[in-house]
């Protein structure tokens, strides 16, 4: 009797006698599974169950082989997906990890890196609530601080779609100096067209205030959604340019960078810091 194997939680994919099967339909006694590879192969196989996954009856033949290893195969897409959702590890990271415990002889059989990485920045995308304006992006205080230090805050803002990461899942930074740090420095919470939201810790607002020169300038590729840019203010420390402030703005307008500005200096105040610097690189982009 062949046995079926549960690769996820859900019950949705499953592995019998070496080819993996996808959920199609749940009828009223019966399970119907089709080949996982009918895409890749035009597979018409298919396999019905038992509402308790007991009882696996093959209905139509693969046009492909089975694979032996195709168990470990599944578990390992599996547990990357996973990861991808309940870690902030670099996809890398979960990558590497996940085949380190992967057998020899089943190497060859894994996806590729690169297709493994989209798989993880996929499912983290799709994670993603759905938000229908700039309002629905709260803050919550429990994400106002630093969770990891050494990872580059870019890598936040890189897809348009990470919204999700300003309301829920804030895990990526630049420069935290110390764990646990305040990150978010300010937010005017705007409902006029000029939302303003701040990110720094106190360690990078030493350095603003110690900097003689400030490099600022807006890049609006790496925004999330809703906001028009993210700007940024860079220093010099040591041999290295660091960015202190981060600042998304949901506006490109003289009114909103003056803004920006003053609410930079006032949570500077607040922190008895007083910066004063005696050069300005500006790029001030405006509609």
């Amino acid at each position: 009797m062949s046995k079926i194997i549960k690769i996820n939680e859900k019950g949705t994919k499953i592995v019998v006698d070496g080819y993996a099967y996808t959920l199609q339909h749940t009828l009223s006694k019966t399970k119907r599974w089709k080949c996982s590879n009918k895409t890749k192969y035009n597979c018409p196989g298919t396999l019905s169950s038992s509402m308790i996954l007991t009882n696996p009856v093959l209905q139509i033949e693969h046009n492909h082989a089975g694979n032996k290893q195709v168990k470990i195969i599944e578990k390992f897409k599996n547990d990357i997906k996973l990861r991808s959702r309940k870690t902030c590890d670099k996809p890398s990271h979960i990558f590497a990890e996940a085949v380190s415990q992967i057998p020899a002889e089943a190497l060859l059989f894994l996806p590729k890196e690169s297709v493994a990485k989209r798989t993880i920045r996929n499912q983290r995308t799709n994670n993603n609530p759905a938000l229908n304006c700039i309002n629905d992006i709260v803050i919550e205080s429990k994400y106002n601080l630093l969770l990891k230090y050494s990872v580059r805050l870019q890598s936040f803002f890189r897809a348009k779609q990470t919204t999700h990461n300003l309301r829920g899942t804030l895990k990526s930074y630049d420069w935290a100096l110390v764990i646990g740090q305040r990150f978010l420095l300010a937010d005017n919470k705007s409902t006029t067209g000029e939302r303003i939201v701040l990110f720094a810790t106190d360690d990078s607002l030493k350095m603003l205030t110690d900097a003689k020169t400030w490099y600022c300038d807006g890049n609006f590729n790496l925004s999330p959604k809703y906001f028009i840019q993210l700007y940024v203010i860079r220093v010099q420390k040591n041999d290295s340019y660091i960015t202190a402030v981060y600042c998304l703005l949901e506006r490109k307008s003289m009114s909103i960078y003056e803004e920006m500005f003053k609410l930079i200096l006032t949570k500077c105040a607040e922190h008895e810091l007083f910066p004063d610097p005696t050069h300005l690189m500006l790029i001030l982009k405006k509609l």
